[in-house]
């Protein structure tokens, strides 16, 4: 394998492990919201860090050279995780 090839390879695999680690993220920040609902004694922290996920994994998935089917996954976990959000806020009154 020549260098242009391996490099080609090195900047997919890295690709790769960047979609997995926003939509780790989106979905870190999905569970937490969901534990928000149940055990509202640690409610601020939670939502918090919810909030803390969305925030980084919008402002770097645009940094990313993602698919399309890829944009179109993470957008999806984005708007749940801020629907979820707004539910938690809503029914707490956050």
């Amino acid at each position: 394998m020549d260098v242009l090839a391996q490099t080609r390879a090195l900047r997919e695999r890295s690709r790769q492990v960047i979609v997995a680690f926003l939509s780790a993220d989106l979905d870190y920040g999905y569970t937490l919201c969901r534990l928000a609902k149940r055990t509202p004694e640690r409610l601020a922290e939670r939502l918090h860090a919810a909030q803390t996920a969305l925030d980084a994994a919008t402002r770097f998935m645009w940094k990313a050279n993602l698919k399309p089917s890829e944009l179109e996954e993470l957008t999806a976990k984005v708007e749940r995780l801020k629907f979820e959000l707004e539910s938690v806020e809503a029914e707490v009154g956050y």
